[in-house]
C-alpha cells in the first residue's frame, strides 16, 4: 500500500512538501521605464517624473514559506564579539582624548588601554571559537536530523495538513516544526565541557 494522507485516508492529492516548496519559490526581477506626476503644495500644476525601475528579488508563495526548510546554521558566532571590539576601540580612542580633560596621568591611561586591550580579545574568542564548540555543533546535529524528517513529509491540499508517512503524525502548516525533533539543550555546557577536558 502506497503512502495515503493520515486524515483523510487517500493519496490523490498529497505532495512531497520539497516539491511545494521549490514550485513556490522563483526569482522575480522587474525593469522597465517609470514616469509619474508630483504635485507641489499651493501648486496647481504637476511636475512630471520619469525614471528607470529595476527591481530584483524572490517571490515565495505564503504555503511555500510556511513548508521551507529550516536554515542551515553558520559557524558565525553571535556578533557580540565585533560589538565588543568596536566598543573597545572607540573606548581606548575616547580614553587618550579625555586624558587632558580629566586630567589622567600617563599611567592611568596605559592601563586603562591595557585592560580594554585585554578584555576585548577575550570576549572575541568566545564569541568565534567557543559558540562552534558549545553551540555550533549541536545547532548543525538538530538541523541534520530535522532535515532528515523535512525530506520524507507530505503535504494533502484536501486536508490542509503536513504528515509523516514514517510515524504516521499530522499538524497544520504554522505547526510543521512540532514534526522535527525537540531542541535539547540540557546538560549541553556540562557535556561540552567534558569534551574541552578530554
Amino acid at each position: 500500500m502506497g503512502i495515503i494522507c493520515p486524515k483523510c485516508e487517500k493519496d490523490d492529492q498529497i505532495y512531497k512538501i520539497s516539491g511545494i516548496v521549490s514550485s513556490g519559490s522563483s526569482s522575480v526581477r522587474l525593469s522597465g521605464r517609470t514616469t509619474g506626476a508630483s504635485f507641489p503644495i499651493g501648486d496647481s500644476n504637476p511636475s512630471i517624473i520619469a525614471g528607470y525601475t529595476d527591481i530584483e528579488g524572490e517571490q515565495t508563495t505564503d504555503l511555500a514559506q510556511k513548508l521551507a526548510p529550516l536554515e542551515k546554521p553558520t559557524t558565525k558566532g553571535n556578533g557580540s564579539g565585533c560589538m565588543v571590539t568596536v566598543g573597545a576601540v572607540g573606548a581606548t580612542i575616547i580614553l587618550f582624548l579625555s586624558k587632558e580633560t580629566f586630567k589622567l596621568s600617563e599611567v592611568t591611561v596605559g592601563v586603562g588601554c591595557g585592560i580594554i586591550c585585554l578584555i576585548a580579545p577575550l570576549i572575541y574568542f568566545y564569541d568565534l571559537y567557543l559558540y562552534r564548540k558549545l553551540y555550533y555543533t549541536k545547532d548543525l546535529e538538530y538541523w541534520k536530523e530535522s532535515m532528515m524528517i523535512w525530506k520524507r513529509l507530505y503535504y494533502c491540499t484536501r486536508d490542509d495538513c503536513v504528515f509523516d508517512p514514517e510515524r504516521n503524525i499530522q499538524v497544520r502548516p504554522d505547526d510543521i516544526q512540532s514534526l522535527y525533533p525537540a531542541y535539547e539543550t540540557e546538560n549541553m555546557l556540562e557535556e561540552n565541557g567534558n569534551k574541552f577536558k578530554g
